[in-house]
């Protein structure tokens, strides 16, 4: 007959069963998931003497000696494992940390020649010697690391954004410019980045920075150029320079307008008023929309009236209210705000003569839900018997009334 085990000694026995058949890998990451990095240290190292090629070892034990800054201590390993694999790249990337680390910058130039022949095309051995390098504060040297990368992989594009990072902290514009237009052509989404990094160019680089642009090539660098103009005071240059590269298609150009627009409304001064209304003008025109096209217009009149243009604003609302496309709503609110803005500038005369002259576009019933509220218009006290005062008519001033209230009015 079997004994069977207390229960307290058969759960120790369970507990402690997976510890002694863990594997070693696993062990060494669970100490150094813990903080216990000088236990895992040493699992790591027992895993190298059985293997020197496993590179998930020596990454883990770069990772424990890191904390404990004792990187310097992995040259055996390191050593050892290109002994045994001089074909993976990932064993050069830990010995230049260590060689870093150790200060044996002389050797580092032979290893990442080794690397470099290993994983020919790759950008990483001169990134990781640059990073290395620019730890140091040592920029010559992280230059030299990048331009070597470029000479060997043979495209003139490899590491610009590193290239161009490196120009601006050293204020050499020139190239930063030169670079980050490479970059940005290579991959568009580093426009953002180039964006932020010439923020910090001081306003006696600017001129410079934006020839340097306009002599470069593509639609991206040309972006670059609207994008900075626009930031840096130049709203109308910047749509001029957009308007001479906008894309080919309809849904490509409304894509960099309202792009464009978004970066104007930061600013609310006339200069950048103006511009978001012909923005606003240029989106109109391309839109298909019925009420896109009215809601852009109408925006861009009130733009034009905000800027002080005020003939531009009177243009853009009489096209509203004489499209046959535009909503009975739209036109009415398009007539009320461009009587509005003439009687705003001192011309009631023009004002009755553009009431009677949009009159048939205006819908009846917009007026004969005025007539109802006409009475009570008419009681207005101040700024309605100051306007009633002037030379308009008084007919013509209460249709205008009606009109701007039925524009007003919800469901209209």
């Amino acid at each position: 007959m079997r004994r069977r085990l207390p229960p307290l000694l058969a759960l120790l026995c369970l507990a402690t069963a997976p510890l002694a058949a863990q594997d070693p890998m696993a062990r060494a990451f669970d100490l150094e998931r813990r903080g216990s990095y000088a236990q895992a240290a040493e699992v790591y190292r027992g895993i190298l003497k059985q293997n020197p090629t496993e590179v998930a070892a020596l990454l883990g034990l770069e990772r424990a000696l890191t904390p404990m800054n004792r990187l310097t201590e992995i040259l055996p390993e390191v050593r050892a494992a290109i002994a045994a694999n001089p074909g993976s790249g990932a064993i050069y990337g830990v010995g230049l940390r260590a060689y870093a680390q150790a200060d044996l910058l002389d050797s580092i130039p032979g290893l990442v020649d080794k690397w470099g022949k290993v994983t020919p095309g790759d950008e990483t051995p001169y990134r990781e010697w640059a990073a290395a390098a620019l730890a140091r504060r040592d920029r010559t040297t992280a230059k030299r690391a990048y331009l070597l990368g470029r000479e060997r992989i043979g495209k003139p594009d490899v590491l610009a954004p590193e290239l161009a990072q490196l120009a601006v902290i050293e204020e050499d514009w020139p190239t930063a410019t030169r670079e980050w237009s490479t970059a940005v052509r290579k991959l568009p989404g580093y426009r953002s980045s180039a964006l932020a990094m010439f923020s910090q160019a001081k306003p006696d680089a600017r001129p410079a920075i934006l020839r340097g642009l306009e002599k470069e090539s593509g639609s991206e660098p040309a972006r670059l150029l609207v994008d900075l103009r626009a930031r840096w005071g130049d709203p109308a240059g910047a749509y001029e320079a957009m308007m001479r590269t906008l894309p080919g298609g309809a849904a490509q150009q409304i894509e960099v307008l309202q792009g464009f627009l978004e970066q104007l409304r930061s600013e609310a001064s006339p200069a950048y008023q103006l511009v978001q209304a012909r923005t606003m003008e240029a989106l109109a025109e391309r839109w298909n929309n019925a009420a896109q096209k009215s809601r852009f217009r109408l925006d861009a009149a009130k733009a034009y009236a905000a800027a002080g243009a005020t003939a531009d604003a009177r243009r853009m609302l009489r096209m509203l209210a004489e499209d046959p496309a535009t909503g009975p709503a739209a036109a009415a609110g398009a007539s009320a705000t461009l009587v509005d803005l003439l009687v705003k500038e001192g011309k009631p005369g023009e004002a009755a003569a553009e009431l009677e002259r949009l009159r048939p576009q205006l819908p009846v019933d917009d007026f004969s839900a005025c007539a109802a509220t006409s009475p009570r218009a008419g009681r207005r006290r101040a700024s309605s018997r100051t306007r009633r005062s002037s030379s308009w008519p008084t007919a013509a001033w209460r249709r205008w009334r009606c009109a701007a209230a039925s524009a007003s009015t919800p469901g209209t």
